[in-house]
């Protein structure tokens, strides 16, 4: 049994883990920056990837990012999320969250490339180079991205795509909520790059407020996504002339409660695709109230 600061590995059953939302009858493992010791809260690991590396596959393995650290990613799958089951947490609260950067390469990315992987609580910052090309590539289903920040663009750096899926039906029943995507500098594409045939995608309770030159959320031409679910999300685009959400016309879904902004006319900031939409706003300026988007008939 790997070595934590918990008995036996943290097996009792249902057992709470700090500072997380729910229990475990896994292992829990520490990763802090001046690590380098056995995973626990006084020893930790020194890298995420590493503590991945020691995780047993379907059996609620957690890792704790503990406050502090920071960590930077400079290649193509400089993390890889290769183990199944596992629940990534960062612990701490606005600054004091860890860290993950990406700098040095244009291709660099954490994977997901195992199921029922869970990043929460994390600061992602893409701005280390300018044109990172898709900061987390999800390649494996049942994929949950919860309360994460993600700076995408500054003066000097503009990252293309935050997350993206797969160009298959791997990264199907993928969530994405309450997350927050800045990019105020032009150069972003898209913050949200749905690609390849995923199914039940959920996008909910996020702030993507940014100057994409595609869409806040893109499923993009001859990509086709089914049951995609968008709710309850404040979208803001400054690019002249695009939309909030941008999808393929044979795209299927809901689109729920969402806020739109662009400066396209009241009511077409979303190009719905063959979704249904329900109580969804559009403002175009500032110092009006949003309308019905598209408009009821």
């Amino acid at each position: 049994m790997p070595e934590t600061n918990y008995p036996d590995g943290l097996t009792s059953r249902g057992m709470p883990v700090p500072g997380c939302d729910y229990g475990t009858t896994g292992s829990v493992f520490y990763v802090h920056s001046d690590g380098g010791g056995l995973g626990t809260s006084v020893s930790p690991f020194s890298t995420i990837d590493y503590a991945i590396g020691r995780c047993t596959a379907n059996k609620g393995d957690v890792i704790r990012v503990m406050e502090g650290h920071s960590e930077t990613i400079v290649a193509a799958a400089g993390i890889a999320c290769d183990v199944a089951g596992i629940t990534i947490v960062g612990m701490g609260n606005g600054t004091n969250r860890p860290t993950i950067n990406f700098t040095t390469a244009t291709t660099a990315d954490l994977d997901i490339d195992a199921a029922n992987v869970k990043i929460e609580n994390i600061y992602f910052d893409l701005t280390g180079i300018d044109a990172v090309a898709a900061a987390i590539d999800v390649n494996a289903a049942n994929f949950t991205m919860k309360n994460c920040d993600f700076l995408m663009a500054d003066g000097t750096g503009q990252a293309a795509i935050a997350i993206t899926t797969a160009a298959a039906a791997a990264s199907s029943n993928m969530k994405i909520l309450g997350c927050n995507f800045l990019a105020p500098n032009a150069g972003a594409t898209s913050a949200i790059l749905v690609t390849g045939t995923p199914d039940n995608v959920e996008i909910g309770w996020c702030n993507i407020n940014g100057d994409f030159s595609d869409a806040c959320i893109q499923n993009p031409t001859g990509n086709v996504a089914t049951n995609l679910f968008i709710h309850d999300n404040f979208l803001k685009n400054d690019q002249t002339g695009d939309h909030a959400i941008q999808l393929v016309s044979a795209c299927t879904g809901s689109l729920v409660r969402n806020m739109y902004h662009s400066d396209l006319a009241q009511g077409t900031a979303a190009d719905t695709g063959s979704c249904f939409s329900f109580e969804n706003y559009h403002c175009d300026a500032i110092d009006v109230s949003g309308i019905l988007a598209p408009a009821a008939t």
